[in-house]
């Protein structure tokens, strides 16, 4: 649930800054119906961008966005950055490699 709120606030911030061009991945291959009406809101946002490219990632290989997804719930505020991601992002990355 975590992570797909975090896809619907990315998509949207894409949509925002008129960004055409996305690529979306996820670990899970079926939702359930709770989520249903925010997968459908999903939907219509994605159909403004030019070019999607939507992968299915294994759990184990998705950490750095898991770590996101859990650090932007847990945020008070809204933030984003353009040049050098936060250390516990980096972290999370380095993780991975």
């Amino acid at each position: 649930m975590v992570e797909l709120l975090a896809v619907h606030e990315g998509i949207r911030w894409d949509a925002d800054r008129n960004l055409a061009h996305i690529i979306m991945e996820c670990d899970s291959l079926q939702g359930s119906s709770f989520m249903d009406l925010l997968v459908d809101d999903i939907h219509i946002l994605l159909r403004a961008f030019v070019d999607l490219q939507a992968c299915y990632m294994r759990r184990t290989a998705n950490v750095a966005a898991h770590g996101m997804a859990k650090l932007a719930v847990s945020s008070s505020i809204d933030f984003c950055w353009y040049e050098e991601p936060l250390n516990s992002i980096v972290e999370a990355l380095y993780d991975v490699a």
